[in-house]
């Protein structure tokens, strides 16, 4: 999948992500591993703020889970274009939404998964219309699958 994101800024992302890409669950089977690698690429563009690569990213997991189904990924990706849609459009519609998932990964349990959520919510509405600053960008999502 080729990126069209400013090379460096993308670079030092990654870095950012790679400890907690590390530490995934070595019992996860490779499709597993595809989904969270796919999560972190949305969670990349829209740190970016770039809605045409998080668009694709977005689709292109979609196509993923269909091969792979996996109903926690489904929601996920559920919050993610809705998020996507709140970050780009500032629609707050979509905002509401992404609290409907939350409340369903807090009745199934992923208590961990709330926090991140939220902490993606804080971290796209304070950084509106402009990239988040690298110190400041924290890739989530990635022990859950």
């Amino acid at each position: 999948m080729i990126v069209y994101m400013d090379s460096e800024r993308v670079y030092h992302l990654t870095n950012k992500m790679l400890p907690q890409l590390q530490n995934i669950n070595p019992d996860l089977k490779a499709y597993q591993k595809l989904s969270l690698f796919f999560i972190n690429l949305i969670n990349l563009g829209l740190a970016n703020n770039d809605k045409e690569q998080t668009t694709k990213y977005i689709q292109s997991a979609k196509t993923h889970n269909s091969n792979f189904p996996n109903y926690l990924m489904e929601i996920k990706l559920l919050y993610f274009e809705n998020l996507a849609d709140f970050r780009f459009s500032n629609n707050v519609k979509s905002l509401k939404k992404c609290f409907t998932y939350i409340d369903i990964f807090k009745t199934t349990g992923y208590d961990k998964l709330v926090n991140e959520c939220i902490t993606d919510i804080s971290l796209y509405n304070k950084f509106k219309n402009q990239p988040v600053p690298i110190s400041e960008f924290t890739p989530t999502h990635t022990k859950h699958l």
